[in-house]
């Protein structure tokens, strides 16, 4: 039936093309659009991007937080130093052993995010989908 193709895909997509499993999980049911409507404090936002921004994160949460640090840099610039992973803003990565073993830079975020952003077609970097 249908699942048996799905699974079917899902396995050939890391097996054979090495898509990570990460992106590979998007042919699976859950993987619906949803409209998500949140509200929070500076703090709050603060403490998402330490975590999410982070080179750890999946491509998809990576570019939620980059849209909204870009968004609160016009509306709050004073809280964008703030606004970047725990290796940056502690100086040290908190993911201990599983940590990615990179420093974050803004500028890798525009590398990987910044064209989505100016409207140029480039379905979350193709570089970021491959597994190494």
């Amino acid at each position: 039936g249908a699942y048996k193709d799905v699974k079917e895909a899902y396995n050939t997509l890391i097996s054979k093309y090495g898509i990570d499993h990460s992106v590979a999980r998007q042919l699976l049911p859950n993987a619906q659009r949803n409209l998500l409507i949140v509200t929070a404090n500076i703090r709050s936002w603060i403490n998402f991007m330490n975590q999410r921004i982070c080179n750890r994160n999946t491509s998809e949460i990576q570019y939620i937080a980059y849209l909204l640090r870009e968004d609160m840099k016009k509306v709050i610039p004073t809280c964008t130093e703030y606004m970047v992973p725990d290796c940056v803003s502690l100086g040290h990565c908190t993911q201990k052993a599983m940590s990615c073993g990179q420093k974050w830079t803004e500028e890798h975020m525009e590398e990987l995010f910044g064209g989505l952003v100016q409207g140029e077609e480039n379905p979350l970097h193709q570089k970021r989908l491959i597994r190494k």
